[in-house]
């Protein structure tokens, strides 16, 4: 082999043994895929960014259009915003769903964005499509609201009742401002403290007058008597506050025919023997009363204004305002509504309220519901009467020609008490107890020696049936003659200043006895709980005047209405209403209760001061946000 085709052998032999330069190739390899990746990368964000940049502008689009204060049509609209964007071009379709409370607009674009590297490639990508859609709805909605104050004792201190009124007032111009059929805005006022006074125009409408029971277990001695109970009602209608049970305090629903039983129309405390007014009773009737689905904001802050209706007084029962706010807005409460719309104390065109609750709204329906709970306070104590004392017939007697009355108040010189044990004993069972402060005047009497009239009369407490005139003017000889203070007519007997008559004058005739057995209830319209106890049998029965002078019983303690306001609460929330709740200088019990209660923890307020006035404030803010939804 020649010698230069020996060196160029050698030279190719040596080229193919040298592995120098190898990881240029593989970085070339490495280099041109990166370069086609970061390519792609630039095409993917600039594509985004123009997407971007389109969406936002549909989404201004869509929300301006389907605002229901704007007058322009929305496809005006919708066009105004894309041709001053300068990209008209990227609109693909505009739907607009528009009725008399609501307007919904949906936009769709779409974009073919030029690429810069993609259409370098083997299977080359001009172009990639930058989409954009943007729904926007505006809804007027109706709207339940259940205002809930705290009106107790507590709210005279530092002025704050003064504060309420401003602050509520505020909130009613607020919340009622621009009402119209098509988004109708009602609220309820409910004003507590130890109870709620609901008013006879709404008790009418639900099932609170009990019925009548047979008179059971009455003494042998009575049978004789024409006054005896035979038949008695298992409620008054005296005032107007309900006692909740356990039960109806884990439900939001009242009703129509939903038996309620009434808090006692009694008076705790007073002492000076009087008739007690409506102020110093348990369930105050003269308060302010339930306001119902009132569309009115000058009469709701009339109401709250009132300062004879709304000042601070009692002690605080929260979990007995909250069940009310609530019942307002079941739907099954309805009924009720319609019928106070007749009557005339609810607004005939608020259509139909309450409505359904969320879960179970049609398309067509739209009603927000909310409670405003408001307390300075926290729970306490709540009391009734013993339910042996509530109603049924007691042993307590009187003969209106004995005592007659005055302005409805009858005279104590009228009334006679029958002690079952002293006739047991062989005693006189029948006491009349005279003066009210001491036992000098007081007389014992067996029936036959009784001094009452012997002429049946109907109960009127004035006027006897035989008689066209006045008590006094009738049967001088058998009654009293000559006025007041004559003592018992021509038979001589009890005057002014007591003692006992030497004969009755009844003529020996039970059957014709005008006394007439007082059921419980007459009882406490008449007297306090305290005076009864003493008048009746302080100086006759001490065990009797135990039991009376305590009647009363704890309902609920602090701690159990607690736990009824939580139940109240829950079963508000399981409803989807709305809880706004506001601590007003509130103790920490009051402050967790409302916490508790509050949808959300900013929905709770913990406020002094006039803050209150900014927390209605911002409620309502809240509340017309919600009303007006996008």
């Amino acid at each position: 082999m020649p010698k230069c085709q020996e060196k160029f052998a050698s030279s190719i032999a040596r080229f193919r043994r040298d592995e120098d330069g190898n990881l240029v190739h593989f970085s070339l390899v490495i280099f041109f895929i990166t370069l086609l990746m970061a390519g792609m990368a630039v095409d993917l964000m600039h594509t985004e960014t123009q997407r971007n940049k389109i969406q936002t502008v549909t989404d201004a689009a869509a929300l301006a259009a389907a605002d229901l204060q704007n007058p322009m049509p929305a496809m005006d609209v919708v066009n105004g915003y894309f041709e001053a964007a300068g990209i008209s071009n990227v609109l693909d379709d505009i739907q607009v769903d528009e009725n008399l409370n609501s307007k919904e607009v949906k936009i769709k674009t779409s974009l073919k964005v030029p690429t810069m590297f993609m259409k370098l490639g083997q299977n080359p990508i001009y172009h990639l499509n930058a989409p954009a859609v943007a729904t926007a709805r505006e809804a007027v909605t109706d709207v339940e609201i259940s205002v809930v104050v705290d009106i107790s004792g507590s709210m005279g201190g530092n002025g704050k009742i003064d504060k309420l009124r401003v602050a509520a007032s505020d909130f009613f111009d607020t919340v009622l401002a621009n009402n119209t059929p098509e988004a109708m805005t009602t609220v309820n006022l409910v004003a507590y403290n130890s109870n709620v006074v609901a008013g006879p125009h709404l008790l009418k409408h639900l099932n609170a007058d009990g019925g009548t029971a047979p008179a059971t277990n009455q003494p042998a001695a009575y049978g004789q008597l024409p006054g005896r109970i035979i038949t008695y009602q298992t409620e008054h209608d005296l005032s107007d506050c309900i006692r909740w049970s356990d039960a109806e305090m884990n439900s939001t629903s009242v009703t129509p025919d939903q038996p309620l039983v009434r808090i006692s129309h009694y008076d705790r405390y007073s002492n000076n023997y009087n008739k007690p007014s409506n102020r110093d009773r348990y369930c105050n009737n003269d308060r302010n009363q339930i306001q119902v689905h009132q569309t009115n904001a000058t009469a709701l802050k009339q109401q709250i204004n009132d300062r004879n209706l709304t000042y601070a007084s009692g002690s605080t029962a929260i979990d007995v305002g909250m069940k009310w706010g609530v019942a307002l807005l079941d739907p099954v409460f309805q009924p009720v509504v319609n019928g106070l719309k007749t009557d005339g104390h609810t607004p005939s065109d608020i259509g139909a309220r309450p409505a359904n609750f969320k879960a179970n709204q049609t398309e067509d329906e739209d009603t927000l519901k909310v409670v405003v709970l408001m307390t300075d306070g926290a729970n306490f104590y709540q009391y009734d009467l013993k339910d042996e004392y509530k109603h049924g017939p007691s042993n307590i007697w009187y003969s209106h020609h004995a005592g007659g009355t005055s302005g409805g108040q009858r005279n104590r010189d009228g009334y006679f008490v029958y002690i079952p044990w002293r006739a047991n004993n062989g005693w006189e069972p029948w006491y009349r107890p005279g003066s009210s402060t001491g036992s000098g005047d007081d007389q014992y009497y067996d029936t036959m020696d009784l001094p009452v009239d012997p002429t049946p009369i109907n109960n009127d407490d004035d006027d006897d049936d035989n008689c066209s005139g006045a008590w006094w003017q009738c049967n001088n000889n058998n009654g009293w003659g000559g006025g007041w203070g004559g003592g018992w007519g021509n038979n001589g007997g009890w005057g002014n200043n007591g003692g006992s008559s030497s004969s009755a004058v009844n003529n020996g005739d039970p059957s014709l006895f005008d006394l007439q057995q007082l059921d419980w209830i007459e009882v406490w319209d008449q007297f306090a709980k305290r005076d009864a106890g003493y008048f009746f049998y302080r100086h006759s029965s001490y065990n009797d005047y135990v039991d009376l002078y305590y009647a009363e019983t704890t309902k609920e303690t602090p701690s159990t209405a607690d736990a009824r306001l939580f139940d109240i609460c829950d079963a508000a929330r399981d409803k989807d209403i709305l809880v706004f709740a506001i601590g007003f200088e509130a103790p920490s019990q009051g402050k967790r209760a409302m916490e508790y209660c509050a949808t959300e923890q900013s929905y709770y307020f913990d406020v002094n001061g006039t803050e209150i006035s900014s927390a209605f404030a911002l409620i309502a803010s809240q509340i017309s946000n919600l009303k007006l939804t996008q």
